[in-house]
């Protein structure tokens, strides 16, 4: 029955929408906790809408986001992204087959909390699923507040508030804002 509800539901979404993801973001908390070292590396985050992909019924664009050169290892990463406007439609989006060119390829699902955090998703490896862990999940944030703060919105996310949270870039330590 769902088959009927996924053209819909991501139809429905302006693919306008999709540059409010531009611009610079940091990836501060992980979901599952995986983290072994502090990364605190801004990401610049564009759009190529010219080369999208169908996942689907619908079309979707390239989201790709590169890091500057750092002393963390340099890396780029260019996916086909499925925006949705609730944690509801994310399981569902994770499952939806996309298509690049000839190759069938993985995808991330972008939901916008507010105008300063985002959280992307993608599927974990089977042997990794169950209840509290259905996928994984990275917090982003544009403007780097304190942790305090940052431990206030992880908790008004429901469906991130009870899972292994692990925090790459502590804003109060790890964090050096420029």
């Amino acid at each position: 029955m769902w088959f009927i509800f996924i053209p819909i539901l991501f139809s429905a979404v302006d693919l306008t929408s999709v540059d409010k993801f531009t611009g610079e973001w940091l990836p501060i908390v992980t979901f599952p906790n995986v983290v072994t070292y502090p990364i605190c590396d801004k990401y610049n985050i564009t759009i190529e809408k010219e080369n999208a992909c169908r996942c689907g019924d619908s079309t979707v664009p390239l989201i790709k986001s590169g890091k500057p050169l750092t002393d963390t290892p340099a890396r780029s990463i260019t996916m086909p992204t499925i925006i949705v406007e609730s944690a509801e439609e994310v399981a569902a989006a994770l499952e939806v087959k996309c298509k690049c060119g000839q190759e069938f390829t993985r995808q991330a699902v972008y939901r916008l909390i507010n105008d300063n955090y985002f959280v992307v998703y993608e599927k974990l490896p089977q042997n990794f699923y169950g209840p509290e862990e259905p996928n994984t999940a990275n917090l982003l944030v544009k403007n780097v507040e304190t942790t305090a703060d940052l431990k206030k919105v992880i908790d008004s996310i429901s469906e991130l508030k009870n899972r292994s949270a692990g925090i790459m870039c502590d804003p109060d330590k790890d964090y050096k804002k420029s």
